[in-house]
């Protein structure tokens, strides 16, 4: 179990994005990630927070240590016994709300959280964890509130991003959950589940572009891991599809629409439907570059060898430089001569 200060928030490199729709091993690791802010003298990042005096320190250390090795029972009978006499720091209450919310205790830990920023408005290490109890309890709005404050007061802190943007996608408000990882993105541009779930949060606004391009940085960012590169083909099938509906939503009768749809036709062996659309498109543009390159590639298929080059000479017409046409020329020419007895 890792242990933090109370001004020192920087987090584990192995585990640093917040929770999305869909579960990963990455996501599991955060969910195990209790936050025990522990408080140290001479604090530097935290606005406002006054240094207890020694006796403090003293006398809530057996806490600490019995935080850090997970005894939590021990823990509490310490820091309520500093309350009973009449030890009422930010510290104490956050404490006991840290242990609260280990045992999903989430309404006690809303409760510690609170008298903590009672005491201590500018507190970002409650505000933080109240945020998270309020999720924890489906209180959208309240999370959000709370954990919009936890970013003002520690911008550069990725877990309070992370949290923020897992409350915006509760309240399914998924663009602003797209800005907050994006930051966190920027925040670690090397990490890359932060880039796989900003990748989610954009599918889930349906900004495909966005989308695709986050999975193509993730495959740049780790070539090796198939998991990316199929994540990567299915958001350019997507986008292909997106494509084609704008092209239509346009152009109902585009030639490259047409284009489109006997590449699709062709690519699950419909021939039949591909000729039908390629030859749309050669219709409604009779100038448009590789329609006759398919065609006669179907036609080849088919064994239709006369029909086949002729559809090549007209591609030859239009793009007379083409190597792929001359290729296929030739090979048709080889496929009739075979043919013959």
């Amino acid at each position: 179990m890792l242990v933090y200060t109370i001004c020192d928030l920087r987090v584990s490199s192995s585990c640093t994005v917040a929770s999305m729709p869909s579960a990963t091993p990455f996501l599991r690791c955060l969910r195990r990630k209790i936050f025990l802010f522990l408080f140290v003298a001479a604090a530097t990042q935290c606005p406002a927070q006054e240094p207890p005096p020694s006796s403090l320190e003293t006398q809530v250390a057996p806490g600490i240590a019995a935080l850090k090795s997970g005894d939590l029972d021990s823990a509490e009978k310490i820091f309520s016994s500093a309350l009973r006499r009449g030890i009422k720091h930010p510290l104490v209450y956050h404490n006991l709300g840290v242990i609260a919310q280990m045992r999903g205790q989430h309404l006690e830990a809303v409760e510690r959280f609170r008298e903590a920023l009672a005491i201590q408005p500018n507190y970002g290490a409650s505000r933080l964890l109240l945020g998270t109890s309020f999720l924890a309890l489906g209180r959208n709005a309240e999370a959000v509130r709370e954990l919009q404050r936890a970013v003002l007061l520690m911008p550069q802190q990725p877990q309070a991003r992370l949290q923020l943007a897992k409350a915006y996608e509760a309240s399914e408000d998924w663009v602003a959950a797209a800005q907050q990882l994006q930051k966190l993105v920027e925040l670690d541009p090397q990490e890359p589940q932060a880039r796989l779930q900003l990748a989610k949060a954009y599918e889930a606004s349906e900004d495909w572009v966005a989308a695709a391009q986050q999975l193509q940085k993730l495959v740049e960012l780790d070539p090796q891991e198939p998991e990316y590169a199929y994540q990567m083909g299915k958001a350019w099938m997507r986008l292909s599809g997106w494509s084609y509906q704008q092209i239509a939503r346009i152009n109902p009768n585009s030639a490259r629409l047409q284009q489109g749809l006997g590449q699709e036709y062709a690519v699950q062996e419909k021939y039949d439907l591909a000729l039908a659309a390629f030859q749309r498109a050669a219709e409604a543009d009779p100038q448009l570059p590789d329609v006759h390159l398919a065609i006669g590639s179907i036609l080849l298929e088919q064994k239709k060898y006369d029909q086949a080059l002729a559809e090549i000479a007209l591609e030859l017409k239009l793009v007379p430089a083409s190597k792929a046409a001359e290729e296929l020329k030739t090979k048709i020419e080889n496929a009739r001569a075979g043919s013959r007895p």
